[in-house]
C-alpha cells in the first residue's frame, strides 16, 4: 500500500515537474523571438507530455488518437504558415486548459452535483465529513473555479496590452508561482485557521489528487 502511494506520488511529482519545465523553455524561447520552435515544444508537451493524461481522460479508443492526429496536423498546418498563425497557437493552449480547468471545477458546484473537493475529501476521510470542512471544500473548490479562469483572462490582456513578451511572462512565469503559492498557501491557511482538521499534507493532498482525479465518476 505504501509502495503504491509513493509511485502515484512520485509519478504526478515528476508530470508537474515537467510541466514546469515545459513552461520554462516555452518563455525563453519566446523572449529570444523563437515562436515556432516554442509552440513545437508546446505541441508536442501535449500530444506525448503532461497533457496526454488529462487528454486520455476524456477520451478513450479511437477519439484519443482522433484527437491526437487534428492537434499533429493542426500544428503542422500553423507552422507552416507564414504570418502570426504561430503566436496564435502559443496563446491558445494555456488559455484553453485554464477554461477546462475553471468549467470542470465549476461544473461540479451545479445542483446535484459533488464539489471536486468535497469528493477528494471523502476519498480521504470517508464520511461523514469533519464539521465545517464540507462548507470549506465547497468555498474551496470556488476558489479553483476563478484563480484559472482569472490566470486565462489575464495572459490575453497582457497579450493585448504589452504584447507576446508580456504574455510570456503572465502565463509562463507569474501563473505557474500563483498556482503553487495558492495551492500551498491553502494549506498554511486550514493549518492556522482550522486546526481542528488536522495538520494538512502536501504530500497526502498529491496522493488524494492522483488517485481521486484518474478515477472516472
Amino acid at each position: 500500500m505504501a509502495t503504491g502511494a509513493a509511485t502515484s506520488r512520485g509519478a504526478l511529482l515528476a508530470r508537474l515537474l515537467l510541466l514546469g519545465a515545459v513552461f520554462g523553455v516555452v518563455h525563453l524561447l519566446t523572449l529570444a523571438g523563437n515562436i515556432k520552435l516554442a509552440v513545437a515544444i508546446f505541441i508536442l508537451a501535449i500530444v506525448v507530455g503532461p497533457g496526454v493524461t488529462s487528454v486520455r481522460s476524456l477520451l478513450r479508443g479511437k477519439w484519443l488518437i482522433a484527437a491526437l492526429a487534428i492537434i499533429l496536423v493542426a500544428a503542422a498546418v500553423v507552422m507552416a504558415w507564414p504570418g502570426g498563425g504561430a503566436q496564435a497557437v502559443l496563446l491558445a493552449p494555456p488559455f484553453v486548459g485554464y477554461t477546462v480547468t475553471s468549467i470542470f471545477f465549476a461544473h461540479s458546484l451545479l445542483p446535484g452535483e459533488d464539489p471536486v473537493i468535497t469528493r477528494m475529501c471523502r476519498y480521504s476521510r470517508g464520511d461523514p465529513l469533519p464539521d465545517g470542512l464540507e462548507d470549506y471544500a465547497r468555498r474551496l473548490t470556488w476558489g479553483w473555479v476563478l484563480l484559472p479562469a482569472l490566470l486565462g483572462i489575464g495572459s490575453l490582456v497582457a497579450f493585448a496590452v504589452a504584447g507576446l513578451e508580456a504574455w510570456s511572462w503572465v502565463t509562463n512565469v507569474a501563473s505557474p508561482v500563483l498556482l503553487v503559492g495558492f495551492f500551498v498557501g491553502e494549506h498554511i491557511y486550514r493549518w492556522i485557521v482550522h486546526p481542528h482538521l488536522g495538520k494538512p499534507s502536501l504530500l497526502h493532498t498529491f496522493d488524494v489528487m492522483f488517485n481521486t482525479m484518474s478515477r472516472r465518476r
